[in-house]
């Protein structure tokens, strides 16, 4: 009897232990998913890849909103020629249509879309297999941008799961 009361006294010793370490992670968890990175388009451009599955609030000025649906935007910084797209969440049913031209902060996660010669190719085959015959020069843009990079692809950074934006005045 005294055996196992000292093995159950032993057991509920050592699970304590090991729960409050468990407990000390999941609280540095909760803090670092508490701090999300706050950054506008002109700074996001340059750093996009170290933020590739992490969840951010983008600030930029609405160049579009998607007539379609209105499920997507597009915000630029400095350059108009430098566009971000982002595409709404669950909770938002559509991006108001009136917000083009105003600056709005948006939070969501970033992805990378990865283009190389192998994504130009599945591309140009689904459009011959569609008979959609799309202008090749922007498969040769394409090509040519991947050359100019010096690499063997080019890297498309967009925001998806938007569920909150804001207009800011």
């Amino acid at each position: 009897m005294k055996k196992l009361f000292l093995l159950i006294t032993i057991s509920v010793f050592l699970f304590a232990c090991g729960n409050n370490g468990n407990k000390a992670k999941q609280e540095q968890t909760n803090k670092e998913t508490q701090e999300i990175t706050k950054l506008n388009v002109d700074t996001f451009l340059t750093k996009a890849s170290n933020y590739v599955g992490k969840e951010i609030e983008l600030t930029g000025t609405v160049n579009h909103v998607c007539k379609h649906g209105a499920k997507r935007l597009q915000l630029m910084g400095s350059n108009p020629e430098e566009l971000i797209k982002v595409e709404s969440g669950d909770k938002i049913a559509k991006f108001d249509v009136s917000i083009e031209g105003s600056n709005v902060c948006v939070k969501g996660i970033v992805k990378e879309l990865i283009i190389n010669e192998d994504y130009i190719a599945q591309m140009e085959s689904k459009e011959h297999a569609d008979e959609h015959h799309e202008d090749s020069t922007k498969m040769q843009e394409m090509r040519n941008k991947i050359k100019a990079s010096g690499t063997d692809h080019i890297s498309i950074y967009y925001i998806t799961d938007c569920n909150n934006y804001e207009v800011i005045k």
